[in-house]
């Protein structure tokens, strides 16, 4: 640089002598901590102002106006409790005998007149009172209801300027005074009170309407009622003072005070203008007529005041006494003060705020330079003791005796010099460690150039260290280990990532040994691969011993093997038994749980793992009705209580998957472990079989004392009704014997007839089968037995909805079923009923049926009756033979059908009746 330059230099610098100054006093901690201690003086101070005008701004506006709010509340209850007190008086002078009298009298004067004549002596007496010569005069102001009146206006002179009673017609009755006139209908209030039939109240007047006043005056009209009716009217004339005297009192500093103004913004009553003279603006006047109290701050009070806080609150005399002002407008109070005085003190807080501030930001300069001093002392020895500790004298310590985060500073200095004392004394451990480690250790640079081994890699491989140092890791490598291994090894530790495995590694005599390895990436602070490290254990011993125990473990899997394949096929033997079984096979556990269910569950319409772990007694029956004949009735409550262990062999139903019952027989046993073995066979064909026999063992029995019977009565019986009917033939039998003689007959012909039965019953049935439409059957027997129906005022209804109706079947025997029921349910309604008849096509076990619906609406029959209405010779009639029924049943089961009945006493009769269809119906439904 040449020697022209110099000056330049110097001269920049003696330009701005003051600049070396600040940066040396800004450099400097205590002026800093100075400076930070003035800046945030101010700041306070700004900040205080700010807060200080906002937050009171808003308390003085929210306490004024609450103020505001309640002065505007209270006047609002004055201006009430004042018009009801007046409105009080007038309703009690509208109750008074004197004014009552009056009114009488008046209404008893115009009953005998018609309305144009009362009108016309009402406009002669008004002209007559204009010119002031009228003889009504004594009467309205001399009457004792006018001296009345007069004595009240005397008491009230302050208050009330006049008052009156005028009659329903508008003529003036009584006043306290002379009004301007006699005729009052042409007044406002009149037309007001009468049409609204309230009080009425007018706005503040300049002057009377009725009486002559220089003051301004508020009228009152009142209707007097007498029996719900209108008969009179109460006006009264109030001097204005009494509702401005109210807002007079009310005085707020200089300027403020309260108002009255109406709902069109009109002010009444004012002290700073004039009343009835100046309208409020729109907006304001919005504001102000509310239906509740409140307060607000408005643009323009209407008294030259922007910004200004008002309050206001609603006179509520419609709601309280039903008054009606004039043109229906409302009365307000309104409450304001001019803005200048109403903020006054918040001026003067912000000046006390200002100096206050101004002090506080002198003593915190003062207060910075002290601090600062206090500070840089205890950072100066830190810093020396800091710049000892860096240079490598780590066993300095730094003493600070400052309390503060600059002694936390200097003790987090000290404990940093003795974390290095303490990692070097670590790492020399770390060193000793990887010295004296039993595993081999290597440690290359990235391109795979070796550094650093340890003295178990020299003790395992027979490599010095300078033999290796600066080589690679082939000079130990064998040709066992496959090249994918070692590119996997690399991609994988390239990765960040860890690698682990087996290599069959050279030692340096020749010798062959298997290495445990693992190979890690070491990482800088920045993440970056700057070396690797490899440890390796000798595993060959352990490789060999573990060889040694799979051959081992191998032998034995194959016995456990030989030894599961015999237990299998012994299994298979036992599976294939249980499976082949006819009968039930279950095994339970404790709790009476299924634990085993063979195939022939299936049976019963479930599948074993539908079962397993329920309990027996959830396929049991739930209600004894619904077991079958034959059944143990007492199955259910006998599994709860261990049946099972203390019986061997039993009999109950069994609710199948379809809901239907079986009857099964049960022998069980118990097993080793607390389990029980059952064996359950299904004994519901054979228990069908034995009640079949049963039943047919009856008919037998049944069938031979009805031969016995025929060929013991049957002759005896022809014998004695033949003889009868020649005797009651004799011309000698008088008409009393004759009546004798065919009851007799009558009885011979019942026992013939239950001999028919008893053989028709007992004799096989042998079926005379045809195709036959069954509803020709049904409508065949109908029209015989019409005459019986109508006898008994039964009516029939039909509906037929079955499709080609074709059975196989014996035309007169069915006949004789449809007879006999359709007999049944006509004594069943002796009274008088309905037969309902109906058929319908169906399908049960994938073969096409019908289904007969036969039902009354007769007296029904109980349960009872139900369960033994199909047995012989059981019958509820009188002269019956109890076999109609039963042989209805046989007729049916014969055609391969079902009968079945529905009734509840006092509820009707139904019988359901199910035949099958023919076969070639059957074809013709399967082709469809």
């Amino acid at each position: 640089m040449s020697d022209s330059a110099t000056p330049t230099i110097e001269q920049k610098g003696g330009d701005h002598p003051d600049l070396g100054l600040f940066a040396r006093s800004w450099s400097s901690i205590r002026n800093r901590i100075a400076i930070y201690f003035l800046l945030a003086g101010s700041t306070i101070l700004v900040l205080g102002l700010i807060l200080t005008n906002m937050f009171g701004m808003q308390t003085i506006r929210q306490t004024i106006g609450e103020n505001f709010q309640e002065l505007a509340s209270m006047a609002a209850h004055r201006t009430e409790a004042t018009i009801e007190a007046e409105y009080r008086h007038l309703k009690d002078l509208s109750r008074n005998p004197q004014t009552v009298s009056a009114l009488a009298m008046a209404q008893a004067f115009y009953a005998h007149t018609s309305i144009q004549w009362a009108n016309t002596f009402i406009s002669v007496r008004e002209k007559a009172w204009q010119a002031g010569f009228s003889e009504a005069e004594d009467e309205v102001l001399q009457s004792d209801l006018a001296q009345y009146l007069a004595s009240i206006v005397s008491f009230r002179k302050d208050a009330i300027v006049g008052i009156s009673i005028i009659d329903m017609r508008g003529a003036l009755l009584a006043a306290s005074s002379r009004p301007l006139q006699f005729d009052m209908r042409r007044s406002l209030w009149w037309s007001n009170v009468i049409t609204n039939k309230g009080l009425y109240i007018s706005e503040i007047l300049n002057k009377g309407s009725v009486f002559p006043s220089s003051e301004k005056v508020i009228e009152f009209a009142l209707p007097i009622r007498k029996n719900q009716e209108n008969v009179g009217v109460i006006y009264m004339a109030m001097k204005s003072t009494v509702v401005s005297a109210i807002f007079d009192e009310i005085q707020i500093g200089t300027t403020g005070h309260a108002m009255l103004l109406d709902s069109s913004g009109m002010l009444l009553v004012c002290k700073v203008m004039a009343p009835g003279e100046h309208l409020l603006d729109p907006d304001l006047t919005h504001s102000l007529t509310s239906s509740e109290p409140g307060w607000q701050v408005v643009k323009d009070d209407g008294h030259g005041g922007g910004d200004s806080i008002i309050g206001f609150a609603p006179v509520h005399l419609s709601e309280k006494i039903g008054a009606v002002f004039e043109d229906r407008k409302q009365w307000y109070t309104y409450v304001r003060q001019d803005p200048e005085e109403t903020y006054a003190g918040l001026g003067d807080l912000l000046k006390q705020v200002g100096w206050l501030g101004t002090l506080l930001v002198i003593l915190l300069g003062s207060i910075g330079l002290y601090t600062g001093k206090r500070i840089e002392g205890p950072i100066r020895k830190l810093q020396r003791g800091a710049r000892l500790i860096g240079s490598g004298n780590l066993h300095h310590r730094i003493e600070v005796n400052s309390k503060d985060e600059i002694g936390d500073l200097a003790n987090e200095f000290n404990q940093m010099a003795d974390n290095i004392l303490l990692t070097q004394e670590q790492l020399n451990h770390f060193a000793d460690a990887v010295i004296h480690a039993g595993d081999s250790i290597v440690m290359t640079n990235l391109d795979a150039t070796i550094f650093y081994v340890n003295p178990a890699f020299e003790e395992l491989t027979g490599f010095s260290a300078d033999e290796v140092i600066g080589e690679t890791p082939r000079k130990w490598k064998s040709d066992l280990n496959s090249p994918e291994t070692y590119q996997e090894m690399w991609n994988k530790v390239m990765q960040g990532d860890v690698w682990t495995g087996e290599l069959t590694n050279r030692k340096k005599n020749g010798e062959l040994y298997t290495a445990q390895m693992t190979v890690s990436p070491v990482m800088n602070e920045h993440g970056e691969i700057i070396s690797l490290l490899g440890v390796q254990r000798d595993v060959t011993e352990k490789r060999t011993m573990e060889k040694e125990l799979q051959r081992h473990h191998d032998e034995l899997e194959l016995l456990v093997e030989e030894r599961a394949q015999e237990i299998k096929q012994a299994k298979d033997e036992l599976e294939g038994i249980l499976k082949s079984a006819n009968d039930v096979i279950i095994t339970l556990d404790s709790d009476g749980r299924f634990k085993y269910l063979n195939d022939r569950i299936k049976s019963w319409g479930y599948e074993a793992d539908e079962l397993i772990g329920k309990p027996f007694n959830s396929i049991l029956a739930e209600h004894d009705e619904f077991c079958p004949q034959g059944c143990d009735k007492n199955c259910q409550l006998a599994v709860s209580d261990h049946w099972l262990i203390e019986s061997k062999i039993k009999e109950f139903c069994i609710l199948t998957k379809d809901h239907s019952l079986i009857n099964v027989m049960v022998s069980s046993s118990t097993l080793e472990g607390g389990d029980t073995l059952v064996i359950a066979r299904d004994m519901t064909e054979v228990k069908s079989l034995q009640r079949r026999i049963a039943k047919d063992e009856q008919v037998r029995l049944i069938g031979e004392m009805a031969t016995m019977v025929a060929h013991d009565f049957r002759n005896p019986l022809s014998t004695i009704k033949m003889n009868l009917q020649i005797l009651s033939r004799r011309k000698t039998v008088n008409s009393e014997e004759k009546e004798h003689f065919d009851l007799a007959l009558d009885e011979v012909g019942t026992l013939e007839h239950l001999l028919s039965s008893m053989l028709d019953y007992a004799r096989p049935s042998h079926l005379q089968l045809k195709q036959c439409n069954l509803q020709d059957t049904l409508e065949s027997v109908l029209k015989r037995i019409k005459h019986e129906f109508d006898k008994a005022e039964v009516r029939i209804d039909l509906n037929f909805q079955a499709s080609s109706p074709m059975v196989e079947c014996d035309d007169e025997k069915i006949e004789s079923v449809w007879r006999n029921i359709f007999i049944n349910a006509i004594q069943a309604m002796p009274d008088g009923g309905l037969l309902s008849i109906s058929t319908e096509n169906a399908w049960h076990r994938d073969a096409p049926e019908i289904v007969i619906r036969i039902s009354d609406n007769g007296c029904g029959m109980s349960d009872n009756v139900k369960t033994r209405l199909f047995d012989p010779f059981f019958t509820m009639r009188s002269g019956g033979t109890g076999l109609g029924l039963a042989i209805v049943k046989k007729i049916i089961e014969g055609h391969q059908g079902s009968i079945e009945v529905v009734s509840e006493a006092n509820q009707g009769t139904e019988f359901l009746i199910v035949l099958p269809l023919s076969a070639e119906l059957e074809s013709v439904l399967d082709e469809g």
